[in-house]
């Protein structure tokens, strides 16, 4: 966690640079540029294939040689086909080329995007050591700041999208040179297992590709409806805010999801129990984020844009309400993929696709970019509600009972007590103060959380660092 902290100040701090320097039609091509570009890459290169990946390794450490050069190979691949039929489109359209085969690599070879450098780490991160993972983080995260800061006079889409592509470099090649290279030597894969994680990853496919697909739309949208600097006010908030709401529910991910894998094979029950309780965790934490970050966001817009964004406060507030939302979503999924249960996840995926383009093309219309962060947050909402639902089926029931119900009364009475405290004239350390004793008090009357949960999620959090 401390070292994702420390990458999310990092990464924080590039952002204000970002934003005080790039006007926010400037903004708005970058985010265009970069969402392009993931939904051809990001979506066709990981293919689902992280989870199971992980799975594989966790559950087999005598063959994690041999699984994670295979992930490796089939890979590189899929990004090469994908990004050639991404240039090939940009080309056809008198886009900027170059700027787009910058990003795709940079989503191969950097920590963030889950993608080479993720297949790389598998053999740690399936063993639960994650010493190196994140340190190399930290370190993409220092030449990025870095670089930004010393060029931030010469800030552009295309100077941008270079730092982040030469702030990465270092840091793939201490994770590929681990071993001697071994994982990307061709003679450690084997044909049979790329069939399998082929096979094993279809599935995802269709999740991969929904859930890109709904993921990147809203810019699609905003742009028919409103102005680039519309868009560019979508992007700001996408990318000072994102890191934080997926924060934590990734860095849960990371740690539980071995456990869950191992525990899979040993104790099924264990397994549920386990991800039962780190769901309501993520939904407390998430919740205790939004409300806490909602007082701060008018000191937070004012310094991370410099005053551009100063104008939409409102719009920052409502883009972190999608926290808890997001929170369960992304747990449940990699929760259900650690399960075996893959296929189930295409369900959450179809919900988030429908609401995301019902609510956008509803609410844009008539209110642009507002609109299309309104869409988000219930988009989010209701997805967050079909996954529990699917992971209770999935678990035949076993899934401790009352815990959606439990969950959204307690997300409805912070958002209830948020805007009744709203309305007083409190100070802000005050005001976060009263959110704050209001989120314990609610946490204990829907019983969101145990005294003896805490004790569980040290004790595993303590595994994994002694790993």
């Amino acid at each position: 966690m401390g070292s994702q902290a420390a990458v999310l100040l990092l990464v924080f701090f590039a952002q204000r640079i970002i934003l005080t320097e790039l006007t926010a039609a400037e903004n708005g091509t970058l985010f265009l540029e970069r969402r392009l570009t993931e939904m051809f890459v990001g979506i066709v290169a990981d293919f689902g294939m992280n989870g199971i990946l992980l799975r594989r390794a966790a559950q087999e450490p005598s063959r994690s040689l041999e699984i994670v050069a295979s992930a490796v190979w089939l890979r590189l691949i899929l990004w090469g086909a994908a990004t050639l039929a991404v240039c090939g489109f940009v080309i056809a359209s008198d886009g900027p080329v170059l700027d787009v085969l910058m990003w795709s690599t940079f989503l191969l070879i950097a920590s963030r995007s889950t993608l080479l450098r993720y297949a790389l780490e598998v053999q740690h991160r399936g063993s639960s050591r994650f010493v190196l993972p994140s340190v190399v983080a930290v370190v993409d995260a220092l030449l990025f700041y870095g670089l930004i800061w010393f060029f931030r006079d010469q800030c552009s889409p295309s100077t941008v999208i270079t730092m982040f592509l030469l702030s990465s470099a270092p840091g793939f090649l201490i994770v590929a040179m681990i071993n001697r290279g071994s994982a990307l030597r061709p003679s450690s894969a084997r044909l049979a297992e790329m069939r399998t994680l082929f096979v094993e990853s279809l599935p995802m496919l269709a999740f991969i590709v929904l859930w890109g697909f709904q993921d990147k739309i809203d810019a699609a949208i905003l742009e028919m409806f409103a102005t680039r600097a519309d868009v560019g006010v979508l992007g700001a908030a996408y990318t000072s805010l994102g890191p934080i709401i997926s924060l934590l529910p990734q860095t849960l991910a990371l740690v539980a999801l071995p456990e869950i894998s191992r525990l899979m094979s040993t104790s099924t029950s264990q397994a549920i129990a386990l991800a039962s309780c780190l769901m309501r965790f993520t939904v407390l934490m998430s919740t205790a984020l939004t409300v806490v970050s909602i007082v701060l966001i008018p000191a937070f817009v004012q310094y991370v844009s410099g005053g551009r964004y100063a104008g939409f406060d409102h719009h920052f507030e409502l883009f972190v309400w999608t926290a808890p939302g997001i929170g369960m979503l992304v747990f449940i999924q990699e929760t259900l993929v650690a399960m075996g249960k893959q296929r189930e996840t295409l369900w959450i995926a179809i919900t988030m696709l429908i609401c995301t383009v019902g609510a956008g093309f509803a609410l844009v219309p008539m209110h642009q970019v507002l609109g299309s962060i309104t869409a988000k947050v219930i988009a989010s909402g209701l997805g967050a509600i079909i996954a529990v639902l699917i992971l209770q089926r999935v678990t035949h029931h076993t899934l401790e009972r009352g815990i959606l119900v439990r969950c959204l009364a307690f997300v409805l009475s912070m958002v209830a007590i948020n805007e009744i405290l709203r309305t007083l004239s409190m100070h802000p350390a005050i005001q976060i103060l009263a959110l704050l004793c209001a989120v314990v008090a609610s946490a204990v009357a829907f019983k969101i959380i145990h005294g003896g949960e805490w004790l569980l999620i040290r004790q595993l959090v303590t595994r994994a660092q002694a790993r």
